[in-house]
């Protein structure tokens, strides 16, 4: 019986071994890079939305300052109290140890939603409430309140009264 020779080219060379070592470690250090990416902007990107809901609620709440009944508003910059239709309407700011926590309570919302430090309610010169921050150059929610004249009212745009 005849044996078959030995092929010399059977096994890879030490240099076809360490092209693929160097072939895989890039696709690993690639496969790594584009994790890393994907795990950071899953942060950023559920960050965003968790502040696009906080800004939701935090109108929402203010838009039902708009409803307040005439005259029932007090304000002080850590409270807000009113009524509409004759329910009550609150909201406190707390100073907690990391921000401020902003409680409402009205016949539609019972929320609790965080707030930077520092924050208050503010009323503005042209009567809107504002809940401003010493962070930020814009107020983080406005609400202008309506107002209610009487019937025979004329009303004067510069004193914004009305006229005797």
């Amino acid at each position: 019986m005849h044996k078959p020779a030995p092929r010399k080219d059977a096994g890879f060379t030490l240099t076809e071994l360490i092209a693929g070592l160097l072939v895989a470690s890039l696709l690993l250090a690639g496969i790594v890079d584009i994790i890393r990416r994907y795990a950071s902007t899953t942060v950023e990107v559920k960050a965003a939305a968790t502040d696009i809901r906080d800004q939701r609620l935090l109108d929402a709440m203010m838009d039902e300052l708009v409803r307040l009944d005439p005259g029932s508003l007090r304000l002080t910059p850590q409270e807000i109290e009113g009524a509409i239709g004759g329910t009550p309407v609150r909201a406190r700011l707390t100073r907690e140890p990391d921000a401020m926590r902003l409680q409402w309570s009205s016949p539609n919302l019972q929320r609790s939603l965080a707030l930077p430090e520092g924050s208050a309610f503010s009323q503005l010169p042209s009567g809107a409430i504002a809940v401003i921050s010493p962070e930020t150059p814009t107020p983080l929610a406005l609400a202008r309140p309506r107002r209610t004249l009487p019937f025979n009212c004329q009303f004067d745009t510069v004193s914004r009264t009305c006229r005797q």
